[in-house]
């Protein structure tokens, strides 16, 4: 499709999808009935066939109104499913801006309001309305009046007035050492700003930022950043503000280090998932309510493919205070918190360019996240829950 033309694809009728919500909510009854209403189905784990194929799904956000948006940065698309998996709208970048989106990364939504925060590359960001609409482009200058560069900025999250968070990569003049931090970038663009509270970062743990945008989520003021182990060292959750930087190693069992000599490129992504697959590592960091949950990947057996559990952190001893196993045996995942349901987006990775696609989602009852008696607790000797169909 021509990023010309036509930047929104409207898919059914409203009229018809709006008379289904009445039926299902039962503010419209049969007859003039005065009976008691039906009641509440059954909250149960839902698999929904996208309606179209999305190829390199990188961005998944949940919205306030159950629907889902997936940015796709290799299509140049930003598409909006409901929460059966119908195809909405999707839309490529207009032509002039602030629309002129070309591979939109990342999607985080301000929790207040509903608007949208949409990372393009190292220094570009949209701001959008809860419809998607784009209402303005933020761009900005790598250096700042301190004289810091970025080398990275993984994701920004949460807009406060006139201010965006993000997790910048920055290295000052003339030094070699890579640090990340807190950066406060401003929504008019002048500029943006890093704090005092900082910490290094090696190279594979640079890498393992870079493969996706899970490994940082916001936490109260501030955010939390997985960091990956390598050799001796221990993965951790490392919690950043304005004002400080703690660590949290993770006591999880038998987690693997990460590989220090894996090598990332286009022409090998293939191989380093397919490495990376056999090991027991944390892989991704997200937060719900006031909880931080990190995402356990295993190798399965070849019939069930990999395993994927959500672990609700201690932040104080690193422990798992309870296991949540994701019914899906898929080479990758992408998860969005929602209120009433999270959405699991099942991925396929093909070939040795690692090309990464999605046709399926899971939509799961928030609440499984946080009950102690949820169907994704596996007792031992028990079996995984599953998802319908």
């Amino acid at each position: 499709m021509s990023r010309t033309t036509g930047m929104c694809r409207p898919i059914g009728g409203s009229a018809r999808l709006a008379l289904l919500a009445l039926l299902w909510t039962g503010a419209l009854s049969a007859c003039g009935s005065t009976g008691p209403p039906p009641a509440a189905p059954e909250a149960i784990c839902r698999r929904v066939q996208l309606g179209r194929e999305v190829t390199s799904p990188n961005g998944l956000q949940v919205l306030r109104s159950g629907d889902f948006l997936v940015a796709s940065p290799l299509e140049g698309t930003l598409t909006r499913f409901d929460a059966e998996g119908r195809e909405l709208w999707t839309r490529h970048g207009e032509v002039e801006p602030p629309g002129n989106f070309e591979s939109p990364a990342g999607i985080t939504m301000d929790s207040a309001t509903g608007d949208l925060l949409i990372l393009e590359r190292l220094h570009n960001f949209y701001l959008a309305d809860p419809e998607g609409r784009v209402v303005q482009r933020v761009s900005f200058e790598e250096s700042s009046a301190e004289g810091g560069h970025f080398g990275f900025v993984s994701a920004v999250f949460a807009k406060e007035k006139s201010e965006m968070r993000a997790l910048a990569l920055l290295h000052s003049e003339g030094a070699g050492e890579l640090v990340a931090g807190l950066a406060r970038v401003r929504v008019d663009g002048s500029g943006w700003s890093e704090t005092a509270a900082t910490f290094p970062l090696s190279k594979p743990q640079l890498d393992s930022l870079s493969l996706d945008l899970r490994m940082v989520a916001p936490y109260q003021n501030g955010l939390a950043v997985l960091l990956i182990g390598t050799g001796g060292s221990e993965h951790e959750v490392r919690l950043i503000t304005d004002a400080a930087s703690r660590s949290v190693p993770l006591v999880i069992e038998e987690l693997a280090p990460y590989p220090s000599e894996l090598r990332l490129g286009q022409s090998t992504m293939g191989a380093a998932h397919r490495q990376l697959r056999r090991l027991r590592l944390p892989v991704g960091i997200y937060g719900d309510r006031t909880t931080l949950f990190v995402l356990v990947a295993s190798p399965g057996a070849a019939a069930t493919g990999r395993v994927w559990e959500l672990l609700p952190i201690d932040l104080e001893t690193g422990a798992a205070k309870a296991r949540y196993r994701l019914p899906t045996g898929a080479d990758e995942v992408g998860i969005s918190a929602g209120e009433s349901h999270w959405i699991v987006l099942e991925k396929r990775v093909l070939g040795v360019e690692g090309l990464v696609r999605s046709t399926r989602a899971l939509v799961v009852p928030a609440d499984w996240f946080h009950r102690p008696d949820s169907p994704l607790v596996v007792s031992p000797g028990g079996s995984p829950a599953t998802c319908v169909p």
